[in-house]
């Protein structure tokens, strides 16, 4: 989409903003900084470095990054795990990670900024998610570490993300966090297109150009590593720029603070003491769930019924009800939570189990897919998209689904196993043998693979080998679906 009165594909508002944030960033930092850092591009001489695909590759890029972006305290890295990951006994994959924070953008972050402990350096984290990724790792250090240039160093008092992504750009990493911004994957059905960050495409593409344009740079040369329509839209800012130089950076704003990015969601100002009262109910209602779940889905529905309005409390309330599969409750709170909040991906994946639970497929479906809209690449709604299909003996369409997240993650052993019963029930029973075998190998106590292995053996009229296998399910998992019906069957 092209606006006027220019026929940018940025708003008047977002370039006002883009142009302010680089003005105040000019006054900040210097011309130093912005005119003559060099722009890195993926394979210079500063980012040379041997990946391994291990841990070390993070510590390697952060000691470069850190003098890139000059800053002379201590930083330490560690690495987090986005979620606790849980399967139940149907093969469905889940994960119950509960973050205290309380942010729906937090369960998709790469990284977090947990600014300055006792040892006096500044700690960030990076999710385990990426942890192979290089680009992903370099991307989401340079962001945390905007964070350190900005509220570390005592530039900014509130956080704004936005700027934080755009303040990258004059350190000289703007083309790694473009990429990431906005990446095309091929799936086994279609291509699919992820974002991450904070700023758009679109946004990406002017904020480039402006730098560029300001360095007296119309073609750098480092263009060619950005992604088509970053590039794209470059070119359009830059052709703007160049016509109309009378029109760029003529905003100004009030104050010493950058104003709110035109796109952000409206924060409510709390005082310490409130926020500090938030936190503790917040951190009360996860210990409880944590500790008991039975408990919890009585005392956090009744304090649903007692008016408590806080969704991140109720977010937990909910999940209570999911793990206790008291569905009336559930179905009461899920309603509230989307009548009144938007639900995260989180919630989404939680209320998609719930329907699951309940033998109702075609919702839990709907839900996997709203997911698939937002993050096209989440392996776990794909895997258990795809088990619903099985459970409706759609299994054609299941095959897709685990194709894809075996795609995106091989090593999803769940993944394999559910697209081997599929292949069996429709034909290709050695191809099925074959993938659940091999999600054995990465998972050797999963109840669902052996009665997936039994099923195969009774198509085959071996009762025997299937008995065995049905058996040792149900030794793992008693609750595992169908088994004491498909032990009954080859025992008879």
């Amino acid at each position: 989409m092209f606006y006027p009165p220019y026929n940018l594909t940025v708003t008047e508002a977002q370039r006002e903003w883009i142009e302010n944030a680089i003005g105040w960033m000019r006054s900040t930092f210097g011309d130093e900084v912005l005119l003559n850092k060099p722009v890195l591009t993926p394979g210079c001489w500063e980012l040379n470095i041997p990946f391994t695909q291990t841990a070390e590759d993070a510590d390697h890029l952060l000691e470069v990054l850190v003098k890139v972006m000059d800053i002379k305290e201590p930083v330490k890295l560690d690495w987090y795990s986005p979620a606790e990951r849980e399967v139940g006994a149907s093969g469905e994959y889940f994960e119950t990670g509960i973050f205290l924070q309380g942010e729906a953008s937090l369960e998709n972050a790469g990284g977090l900024y947990l600014g300055k402990r006792g040892d006096d350096a500044f700690h960030i984290e990076l999710s385990t998610r990426n942890e192979n990724d290089p680009n992903a790792i370099l991307a989401t250090l340079a962001h945390e570490l905007s964070h350190i240039k900005l509220l570390g160093e005592g530039r900014i008092i509130r956080n704004n993300e936005h700027l934080t992504d755009l303040l990258i750009i004059i350190f000289g990493l703007g083309i790694f966090n473009s990429v990431e911004a906005f990446t095309y994957e091929r799936t086994a059905r279609s291509w699919t297109v992820g974002y991450s960050g904070y700023l758009s495409q679109m946004e990406w593409g002017y904020a480039l150009a402006l730098h560029s344009w300001l360095r007296g740079e119309a073609a750098p040369a480092w263009l060619k590593f950005v992604p088509a329509d970053v590039e794209a839209d470059f070119r359009r800012s830059m052709a703007f720029m160049t016509e109309h130089p009378e029109l760029v950076m003529n905003f100004e704003f009030e104050g010493n603070d950058i104003p709110p990015h035109p796109d952000a969601p409206q924060q409510t100002i709390l005082t310490e003491e409130e926020k500090q009262n938030i936190l503790s109910t917040r951190r009360s209602a996860y210990h409880l769930f944590k500790e008991n779940a039975e408990k919890a889905a009585v005392e956090l529905y009744n304090r649903f019924k007692a008016e408590e309005k806080d969704p991140y409390v109720l977010g937990i309330a909910f999940l209570a009800q999911v793990r206790t599969k008291n569905f009336l409750q559930g179905e009461e709170l899920l309603q509230y939570l989307k009548q009144n909040y938007t639900l995260t991906e989180r919630q989404m994946f939680f209320a998609a189990r719930f329907y699951s639970q309940q033998g109702k497929y075609e919702t839990a479906i709907a839900y996997y897919d709203w997911i698939l809209s937002l993050n096209p690449f989440d392996t776990a709604s794909m895997n258990n998209l795809g088990f619903m299909l099985n459970r409706l003996k759609r299994y054609e369409e299941a095959i897709g689904y685990f194709n894809d997240a075996l795609d995106i993650e091989p090593e999803f052993a769940f993944a394999l196993n559910n697209r081997g019963l599929a292949k069996i029930e429709t034909g290709d029973a050695e191809g099925g043998l074959a993938d659940i075998k091999e999600s054995l190998k990465r998972n050797p106590d999963n109840a669902y693979a052996y009665r997936n292995l039994g099923i195969y053996y009774m198509q085959q009229r071996k009762r025997m080998e299937a008995l065995k296998n049905f058996e040792k399910a149900a030794e793992l998992d008693p609750a595992t679906d169908d088994i004491a019906a498909l032990i009954d069957r080859v025992s008879g």
